[in-house]
């Protein structure tokens, strides 16, 4: 049924659940596979491990005119995003490059060198990798993190009548794209720490791919709906200028723009009030809505206070022009 069809057609959403439904796992140490933030193993009675990966190309992430130290910044704090949004912390990286014959030896060392800055500010260590070549400039990092045994947080624990929260601004990543720049994200790890010490959240993901994706991702593996409020989505004035510049919605940019990696998770009424305190000294968080019934499916009230639905329009790189 797949003979004729182009990636392009399938998109890389139904890539990964058509990989999905077609891997098996045989390892019960293996909690969490492919579908959420970071894969989740059993490493021993009191400790979770936790295994995520992500890819950067030239081209397509960046480009050769951006600082490579920014680059390798970026390149290890997207891997460090999902541990932490998965309520971890980072251990160990695995760091595989290629690069063409002709790139600069600057250009490569500053890579290097972002991507070591990084792993120092964390406490991570580099254990290994691999070097290529390719005709492209091509980033990838594994990265290993671990969490006490049933602390771990995914996407699939959202309850009907919990807050949808969020860190930070978003739009941020697209709009410093659109300026020619890279958006190097911000890493909440002391509020993570918080959340998870004291049981407060229900599910949580980072926002790579834009809100209205990771909402979705968020309602389709917990089972739920919900309802998203457009004036209460954080929108930084830089974000406001560049939308003006570039003629683009800000709303749009901060819906489906993607590459922000705030952290959008759910937490019940009671559990608010402890949410905002220990954000207070920490981080910016806004409320954007609740979670509902899943028959109500997921919904944006827009600044006219009317409903429409809220589909996964994020990015994605096999669909985008």
């Amino acid at each position: 049924m797949f003979i004729r069809k182009k990636l392009c057609d399938l998109g890389e959403f139904n890539l990964i659940n058509l990989i999905r439904k077609t891997t098996k796992l045989k390892d019960k140490r293996v909690l969490v596979g492919i579908g959420d933030d970071c894969a989740v193993i059993k490493e021993d009675a009191e400790k979770i491990l936790l295994a995520t990966t992500d890819m950067l190309v030239e081209g397509v992430h960046f480009t050769t005119n951006f600082s490579p130290y920014l680059i390798g910044k970026k390149s290890i704090i997207v891997n460090i995003s999902d541990i932490v949004a998965t309520g971890g912390f980072p251990k160990y990286a695995l760091v595989s490059v290629g690069f063409p014959k002709t790139v600069k030896l600057d250009f490569v060392t500053g890579i290097y060198r972002g991507i070591k800055d990084v792993c120092n500010e964390f406490n991570i260590d580099i254990v290994g990798g691999d070097t290529v070549y390719s005709e492209k400039t091509i980033i990838n990092i594994a990265l290993i993190g671990e969490i006490e045994k049933g602390r771990y947080l995914l996407r699939s624990g959202a309850k009907v009548g919990d807050y949808v929260l969020v860190t930070g601004f978003l739009g941020e990543g697209i709009s410093h794209l659109l300026d020619k720049k890279i958006y190097i994200p911000k890493i909440r790890l002391d509020f993570v720490k918080e959340l998870v010490r004291y049981n407060l959240v229900h599910s949580m993901i980072d926002i790579s791919d834009g809100l209205s994706s990771e909402i979705n991702h968020i309602a389709n593996e917990s089972n739920v709906g919900a309802e998203i409020f457009e004036k209460c989505i954080p929108i930084s004035n830089y974000t406001f200028r560049i939308a003006k510049t570039y003629k683009r919605n800000p709303y749009e940019l901060a819906l489906n723009g993607g590459e922000d990696y705030e952290l959008l998770f759910t937490v019940g009424p009671e559990k608010l009030f402890d949410i905002l305190r220990i954000a207070k000294n920490k981080t910016k968080v806004s409320i954007l809505g609740r979670i509902v019934l899943r028959k109500f499916k997921v919904t944006l009230i827009t600044g006219n206070y009317e409903r429409r639905m809220l589909y996964s329009e994020g990015y994605d790189q096999f669909k985008s022009k």
